[in-house]
């Protein structure tokens, strides 16, 4: 079950590099991220085999743009919104925290995790000075985001994996695991298009991470949903696995 529990996108989020990258024209910058784990409860030590971890990550990505945008970016006057938004400098200061806890018996148990995240850049005002295309009817000025814009890329939390899991075994080496609950199911090697053919069936993508992030992996763009998942395993070598949607 540990190798399940790893795959969800909230212990993998945390990939931040450490190193700066120049590309097209912007800068990337992370911080390592510092991860803190404590243990809530350690059965052991009161004769039972319950355990409950917390575990606790915190992460800076910070972009910054190297030069004044493109004519060729802000000639596009239905798609230039997003470079006319940010002049040269930071476009982006990325605080993020994701706790996850763990709560294990032996092989049954149950794992949460989340996100909670603040861009302060997000809910400041912006450089786009083009009332004429920048359509800012809701907001009334053109230098202000909207209320929408501010929700989703300034500051918010959200619950990603939250679900139970038990597994039986059986006989020669068989196993029966069940898991309830949002977790994250990705089947297929669909990835050099991630959003598209099986995986796109099987999960939500997380497009605004894909943006604010160059460096993301596939994994930390797939968002865990409702679901059961069985799994049968009748040795070593095989492995049988169904889930429905809710």
């Amino acid at each position: 079950m540990s190798t399940a529990i790893k795959k969800s996108k909230s212990t993998l989020l945390t990939s931040t590099s450490a190193a700066a990258i120049l590309l097209g024209g912007v800068a990337v910058l992370g911080a390592p991220p510092a991860a803190h784990a404590v243990s809530l409860y350690d059965g052991s030590q009161y004769g039972n085999s319950l355990e409950i971890n917390l575990a606790t990550t915190f992460s800076y990505t910070g972009i910054a743009r190297t030069g004044s945008p493109s004519a060729r970016l802000t000639g596009n006057l239905n798609g230039n919104d997003g470079d006319l938004n940010f002049a040269h400098g930071l476009v982006s200061n990325l605080f993020e925290v994701l706790p996850i806890l763990d709560i294990r018996d032996g092989d049954f148990g149950a794992h949460f995790s989340g996100d909670a995240y603040l861009n302060p850049d997000y809910l400041m005002g912006n450089e786009n000075h083009s009332p004429g295309t920048n359509n800012p009817i809701s907001i009334g000025k053109d230098s202000d985001f909207t209320s929408a814009t501010r929700n989703v890329e300034g500051e918010n939390a959200q619950v990603l994996d939250a679900f139970a899991y038990g597994a039986v075994h059986f006989g020669n080496d068989q196993a029966f695991i069940l898991k309830v609950g949002r977790q994250t199911l990705l089947w297929g090697q669909s990835l050099f298009l991630a959003n598209n053919g099986i995986a796109a069936g099987m999960a939500p993508f997380d497009v605004i991470t894909s943006d604010n992030n160059p460096t993301a992996q596939t994994q930390q763009l797939i968002l865990p949903t409702g679901q059961v998942v069985a799994t049968y395993q009748p040795n070593e070598l095989l492995t049988l696995q169904g889930y429905y949607q809710f």
